[in-house]
């Protein structure tokens, strides 16, 4: 998969349009499109400032492989997606751990109530 086809599914993944990624990166709808079609020649900083849009690391945009892919639902519903590597696993562990926590302190109340 070459960089182009990892930014554009990254980006479906977190339900991005291209017109956001656009605006977040200052340029127009056509110039990011050629970034993901990879006709536009990619620098190192577009890399980087693309992986601080989608809240990743530049190196996990380079590396990403969608085979990896872990998604967690978040209580409000949300999809996040991210490559799974040591980092994102302590801070999912941890997610997991306060989840746990308020589904213990939710039933506490339920039984207050009851």
């Amino acid at each position: 998969m070459n960089i182009g086809q990892k930014i554009r599914k990254i980006r479906n993944i977190l339900g991005y349009k291209q017109d956001l990624m656009a605006q977040k990166l200052g340029v127009s709808q056509k110039q990011y499109s050629l970034y993901e079609s990879d006709d536009a020649n990619l620098e190192w900083k577009t890399i980087e400032r693309i992986a601080v849009a989608f809240g990743m690391d530049p190196v996990n945009l380079i590396g990403f492989d969608e085979r990896e892919i872990f998604s967690n639902i978040t209580q409000s519903g949300n999809v996040v997606s991210s490559t799974l590597n040591n980092k994102n696993k302590e801070v999912i562990d941890e997610l997991i751990k306060q989840l746990k926590e308020k589904d213990e302190q939710i039933k506490l109340l339920i039984s207050k109530i009851s």
